[in-house]
């Protein structure tokens, strides 16, 4: 099964509109063209819809995702500020599920959690979305992919501790029982990230518009192009990932 994650589009309700010389509806859209060429079976996108709180700006990511052949799961980020607006406009989507809780066919199972926290740039796990996680983690002992916007790993940038998951001491300790979690994916960071914690693989993405440098204190933006994270899941509990890459 191949899975593509799209993540931090940062929408403008005017496609024209640039930040930092980049044409964020531009390079959004070479993401969409990119993850269609993988032929995916299942999208993630993992939150940052919007710069601007719009329904235009909305309708802008919905159409765009639309000319996906697949179904697109999706949570939201901390730009996703009026949830209402967030969740009535990208449900008109056709292809677009909020389900959070996915078996799929070849024996596996995903869990996608709410880590935005009202008005916050941090992002937060509530108990009830702890006790989803839990729940699901203990009905099913499938292979477990898990995703969110915010990470809940150290980015090795002390600039991201004050923007991180809020609670991810908590998250570690509600999945530390469970064995069959196999890797976690992530937006909020706009740059390709990995990491070991608990055994398990964290795995950060590229945003569709601006990356940021790796490994750097501070946040510095990186000139590498934008990409999407492409996830295989195999039958037999194993995985493979990469990193894919617009065309400058």
């Amino acid at each position: 099964m191949k899975i593509i994650q799209i993540t931090d589009t940062h929408l403008f309700n005017d496609p024209k509109k640039t930040k930092d010389n980049i044409n964020h509806f531009q390079t959004f859209h070479q993401c969409i063209d990119l993850a269609i060429q993988q032929k995916p079976d299942l999208v993630l996108t993992t939150g940052d819809f919007v710069n601007d709180i719009d329904s235009e700006a909305y309708n802008h990511v919905v159409k765009g995702l639309e000319k996906l052949a697949c179904p697109c799961h999706w949570v939201l980020g901390n730009h996703d500020e009026d949830a209402e607006l967030a969740i009535r406009c990208l449900t008109k989507g056709r292809n677009l599920s909020c389900q959070k809780h996915i078996l799929t066919h070849n024996g596996w199972q995903i869990i996608l959690l709410n880590s935005r926290w009202n008005d916050q740039i941090a992002g937060y796990l509530d108990q009830a979305e702890l006790t989803f996680l839990r729940s699901c983690l203990e009905q099913h002992a499938l292979p477990t992919l898990i995703a969110l916007h915010h990470n809940p790993i150290d980015m090795n940038n002390v600039a991201y501790d004050p923007i991180n998951l809020n609670n991810s001491h908590e998250f570690f300790e509600t999945i530390k029982p469970y064995r069959h979690i196999k890797l976690c994916l992530f937006g909020h960071v706009h740059q390709a990230y990995e990491k070991v914690e608990q055994n398990i693989l964290f795995y950060g993405c590229p945003s569709t518009c601006r990356q940021n440098v790796p490994d750097v204190t501070g946040f510095m933006r990186d000139k590498i192009s934008a990409g999407v994270r492409e996830v295989i899941l195999n039958t037999n509990g194993s995985y493979s990932t990469q990193v894919l890459r617009t065309k400058k």
